[in-house]
C-alpha cells in the first residue's frame, strides 16, 4: 500500500491506495469525480487527462503515489460555481461536442495550451489536439472553439527582488484573483521592486480584470471594485488577503 496526499480541486484529500492505483482510478473510484474518463487504457485518447500543477497530463498512465502532493485539476474544477469556464462557454457556443465523453479531456488540455499560447494558428491547436481522440465532430467545431476563447492572458508582473512574506503574499493573491476568474496568466519577473510596489501592481491588474469581467454588473459592485483598487497604492501583506477576499466575494454576488 502508498500513503498519497494531494490536493484535487483545491480540496486537500489523503488516502492509502494500492501501489498499482492509477491517477484516473483514484479520482473516479476513491473520490467519484467521474467526469474524468477512460476510453482506451493505453494513453492514446485523451479523455483521462487532467491538470498536475498546471500541466496536462493523462491519468490513465499516471500511477496514484506519483502524483504525491500535487495540485490536481480536474474538469468539474474548471468552472467558477455555476459559472463556466471561458473555454466551457467557447464550446457551447460553438456546439464543440456531441456525445460529450472526449470533452472532459479537450477541455483540459485546450486550457493548458492557450493559457501558454495566447494566440496559436489553427495548425498548432490541431497539433495539439492529435492526443485528444473524438469520433463525432471532427474537429472541426472544436478548432472553431478554441478560436473563440474570448480571455487573453494577462500580463502581471511579479518582483524578483522582494522575499518573505511580500513575496509570498503577492504570489497568494495572483493565484486566488485569476484561479477564480478563471483567467489565463502571463507571469513575468522583474528586478529592483520592493513588496509593496509588486503588491500594488498585482492588486491594481486583478481589480481592473474584474471591472472588465463585470462590466455589465449594478453600478454598486463596480464602484466598489474601484474604491478597493484605489486602495492598491496603500497596500501592506497584512492587507493583501482581506484586498482579495473582498473582490472574490464581489465576483460571486
Amino acid at each position: 500500500m502508498a500513503s498519497v496526499t494531494m490536493t484535487v480541486n483545491g480540496k486537500a484529500t489523503s488516502a492509502d491506495v494500492e501501489e498499482r492505483t492509477l491517477l484516473v482510478q483514484f479520482l473516479r473510484e476513491n473520490l467519484r469525480l467521474t467526469g474524468t474518463h477512460v476510453g482506451c487504457d493505453t494513453s492514446q485518447c485523451g479523455a483521462c487527462v487532467v491538470h498536475v500543477d498546471g500541466v496536462a497530463r493523462k491519468s490513465c498512465t499516471t500511477f496514484a503515489w506519483q502524483v504525491d502532493g500535487a495540485k490536481i485539476t480536474t474538469i468539474e474544477g474548471v468552472a467558477n460555481g455555476s459559472t463556466l469556464h471561458p473555454m466551457q462557454e467557447a464550446f457551447r457556443e460553438n456546439h464543440g461536442l456531441q456525445c460529450g465523453f472526449c470533452t472532459p479531456g479537450i477541455l483540459m488540455t485546450l486550457t493548458e495550451f492557450l493559457r501558454n499560447h495566447s494566440d496559436p494558428t489553427e495548425t498548432e491547436v490541431r497539433e495539439v489536439l492529435s492526443d485528444n481522440l473524438c469520433r463525432c465532430t471532427g474537429y472541426q467545431s472544436i478548432v472553431a472553439a478554441a478560436a473563440a476563447f474570448p480571455e487573453k492572458p494577462i500580463r502581471i508582473i511579479v518582483p524578483t527582488a522582494i522575499g518573505g512574506p511580500s513575496d509570498l503574499c503577492i504570489r497568494t493573491v495572483t493565484e486566488a484573483m485569476y484561479a477564480n476568474l478563471g483567467q489565463p496568466l502571463s507571469v513575468e519577473n522583474i528586478t529592483g521592486a520592493t513588496g509593496n510596489i509588486g503588491l500594488e501592481r498585482v492588486a491594481t491588474a486583478a481589480a481592473d480584470a474584474l471591472l472588465t469581467k463585470l462590466a455589465g454588473q449594478p453600478r454598486l459592485v463596480l464602484e466598489t471594485i474601484k474604491r478597493y483598487r484605489a486602495k492598491a497604492a496603500h497596500l501592506t501583506p497584512d492587507m493583501a488577503s482581506e484586498y482579495a477576499g473582498t473582490l472574490m466575494a464581489l465576483v460571486r454576488a
